[in-house]
């Protein structure tokens, strides 16, 4: 759907400092000493961030890459914020009972009974985990396709992001259902969100030139020209239109001449020879 620049502009810039701070706030949940409540709702926040930068990527590279991949490429990286969300909340939940059940437990055997039933359940959210990889992966791949025509971004930018993402969908498919990390591969996850960064950091640097205060002035005033310019047009038509001035035809005042010459020139015989 067609979009004023403004709009386009909006987008585009919601959508970069979005994904910039969706990643932020997860690498800050996961690694910054952060008290519990403020760990955990930082996680969450990372879902609903995520799909909305990739509104801005699609509105960063629609405008010369639009396409088939880049619009389904968008549809899963937002499907992809919903998964990873729900991924987060189960992961939060399960870890907080776990806490409870510990602080609960008296003996060793509770203890240990209590491990089990948290590494059972825990599974659910290694498996959201998976499908996660599978949707950020595969918006990824159509994306970056969508990239190399795109003139801002191009092959630097898209084939980078297909060939990590095609890593870690391969990796997380064949390692499955364990993790990549869990049997001695190569996590290409952080690899893979710093060719997001670098993506978001590009969608800031590429805006589309803001309508400054002097936008609807001049848009009155284009306007105003191309109305003029059509009455000027439809004037000159109308001179067009007028009916052409009708000049005689010499050969028949020419011949006429000719024909009363000779009428002259018989007269004059007759005369002769009378």
């Amino acid at each position: 759907m067609p979009t004023s620049s403004r709009v386009q502009r909006s987008l585009v810039l919601w959508g970069a400092i979005a994904g910039l701070l969706a990643l932020s706030v997860y690498f800050a949940a996961v690694f910054l000493p952060l008290p519990d409540v403020v760990a955990r709702n930082l996680a969450i926040a990372m879902g609903p961030l995520l799909s909305m930068s990739f509104v801005g990527v699609y509105a960063a590279v629609s405008t010369h890459g639009d396409g088939a991949p880049l619009r389904f490429g968008a549809a899963l990286g937002v499907a992809a914020g919903v998964v990873v969300n729900a991924m987060i909340v189960v992961q939060t939940a399960n870890n907080a009972l776990r806490d409870r059940a510990l602080a609960a437990t008296g003996t060793d055997a509770e203890l240990q009974a209590s491990e089990l039933v948290w590494r059972a359940v825990n599974r659910v959210q290694f498996s959201l985990d998976v499908s996660w990889d599978v949707f950020i992966a595969t918006a990824g791949i159509l994306i970056g396709i969508a990239m190399l025509r795109h003139t801002k971004f191009g092959h630097l930018f898209g084939w980078p992001g297909i060939l990590l993402a095609l890593l870690l969908l391969g990796f997380n498919l064949y390692t499955f259902p364990e993790g990549p990390a869990d049997v001695g591969l190569i996590d290409v996850g952080p690899f893979y969100a710093l060719w997001f960064v670098a993506v978001f950091v590009r969608m800031l640097t590429i805006l589309p030139p803001r309508e400054g205060p002097g936008w609807r002035l001049r848009n009155r005033r284009s306007k105003r020209d191309r109305r003029s310019g059509g009455d000027r047009r439809s004037t000159g038509d109308r001179r067009e239109q007028k009916v052409p001035i009708v000049f005689p035809d010499r050969r028949k005042s020419g011949d006429r001449r000719t024909r009363s010459g000779e009428r002259r020139s018989e007269g004059d015989r007759r005369s002769s020879e009378g």
